[in-house]
């Protein structure tokens, strides 16, 4: 019997001592990473992690950590891209060719789609300075990510009395109708329009989070 009774005596402190560990993992995970830098308060340890999960919240992206420039968290995201905005485009193009005074014309019509946002590849950081206390999130550009023609594109085509449209010449007139579109997307002002789009969610989910945090995008 005494033999039984130790055995379940150390089986029982066994289990009170996994417990403990175990417990002891969350919590060091709960307060990750702010109480493994010295001289981090965990007041700053949660603004850092409050912080950091405004880029999980929104992107699905756990962003690089700094604290005095020490890299505790590495970046990490499942995708690739995060579109911040889309916008239809209707685009005309005119293409014109004379000789001898004898003018052909074929004009195209279509519709594009212009996506902006981040690029997830490139780097995502937040700062935390130890000193003053201040969370700082350093972010990439938004960028272009793609532009597609959407349905399908209309033809016109005017032959010239004697300077008839060819083949060749709609390649050439599809051509620079796709590039003009491409010009055009960019030109719009989408790009701005996305990145104060991105700062306004950010800064939402900052003060849902009640994370005072500084946004800085860098230059393209």
């Amino acid at each position: 019997m005494k033999r039984f009774a130790i055995l379940a005596i150390i089986l029982a402190a066994g289990i009170l001592v996994a417990s403990l560990a175990v417990r002891s993992c969350f919590h060091h995970l709960s307060e990750a990473p702010g109480e493994m830098i010295d001289g981090v308060s965990r007041a700053s340890a949660a603004s850092v992690r409050n912080a950091a999960n405004v880029f999980v919240e929104l992107l699905n992206l756990r962003p690089e950590i700094r604290i005095s420039e020490k890299v505790i968290q590495e970046q990490s995201c499942p995708i690739a891209e995060f579109a911040v905005m889309k916008k239809q485009y209707l685009h005309r193009y005119v293409w014109k060719h004379r000789w001898l005074g004898s003018e052909k014309v074929i004009t195209i019509e279509g519709m594009f789609e212009g996506k902006a946002g981040f690029d997830l590849k490139e780097r995502f950081v937040v700062r935390l300075d130890p000193q003053t206390g201040a969370v700082i999130a350093d972010l990439p550009p938004v960028r272009i990510l793609s532009i597609e023609q959407t349905g399908q594109l209309t033809f016109q085509d005017e032959d010239g009395l004697w300077n008839r449209v060819q083949p060749a010449d709609r390649q050439q007139a599809l051509n620079e109708f796709e590039r003009t579109a491409r010009e055009k997307v960019v030109n719009s002002g989408l790009l701005d329009e996305a990145g104060r789009d991105a700062l306004r969610r950010l800064q939402e989910l900052a003060d849902r989070n009640r994370s005072e945090m500084m946004f800085s995008f860098r230059k393209p």
